[in-house]
């Protein structure tokens, strides 16, 4: 069979330019959205706030948000910015697969989610997925940690998904809502007017078997 060389560099040439597309999309810097505690991002931006650096983003109100590492970083006039990860962490004897995405639409509005299946419910902190009697690959239970939409400009953030907040005064001072429980469901509705910042959140952590939500 005999393929035609003009046919053959155009699909070479679309090739190249989807693979320059997906990079260039994997590249962006995004503006909002929780930071996974497993993630580099969530650990060094807590070293440089120990450090003394971007205290202008440090609030009471949690937990470490993409837009506090990218504070001097501007989107461009691009609509729509995707960025996503995959990956295979281990603690101990166990191991998580996990699957990172988010996007920011428009400047403001954001969506994101983070999955993962383990083989060791016990060995991740936070986990709250319920193992199975089954198994797939040696994997046995899985969970969304992170996940909602919401909108956030300079002034107001709201949000709803899946996931915790981090309310506290400095690492491992948090009273009532810490980055290391296990995720819930909430609504968040918060406003930054500079030195005066405040922050509400309405969720409910599980049901009873009467059918009443604790929250």
């Amino acid at each position: 069979m005999i393929i035609p060389f003009q046919h053959t560099i155009k699909n070479t040439q679309r090739a190249l330019i989807l693979i320059i597309v997906w990079y260039l999309i994997m590249l962006t810097v995004l503006d909002a959205q929780p930071i996974p505690n497993e993630f580099f991002q969530f650990k060094s931006q807590k070293l440089l706030y120990d450090a003394g650096e971007n205290w202008e983003t440090l609030t009471l109100f949690g937990p470490v948000r993409f837009q506090h590492v990218n504070a001097s970083q501007k989107l461009g006039n691009d609509s729509l910015y995707i960025k996503a990860r995959a990956g295979v962490y281990s603690r101990n004897d166990g191991v998580a697969v996990y699957g990172f995405g988010h996007f920011t639409y428009q400047k403001y509005f954001f969506g994101y989610l983070y999955p993962r299946i383990v083989n060791e419910v016990n060995t991740f902190q936070r986990y709250s997925g319920i193992p199975r009697d089954i198994s797939r690959g040696g994997f046995n239970s899985g969970e969304t940690d992170l996940s909602g939409i919401g909108f956030q400009n300079n002034w107001i953030t709201l949000q709803i998904g899946r996931g915790r907040e981090s309310w506290g005064a400095g690492n491992n001072i948090q009273l009532a809502l810490s980055e290391e429980s296990p995720a819930y469901d909430y609504a968040m509705l918060g406003s930054d007017y500079g030195n005066f910042r405040v922050n509400y959140i309405h969720g409910f952590l599980e049901s009873t078997p009467d059918g009443i939500n604790r929250y």
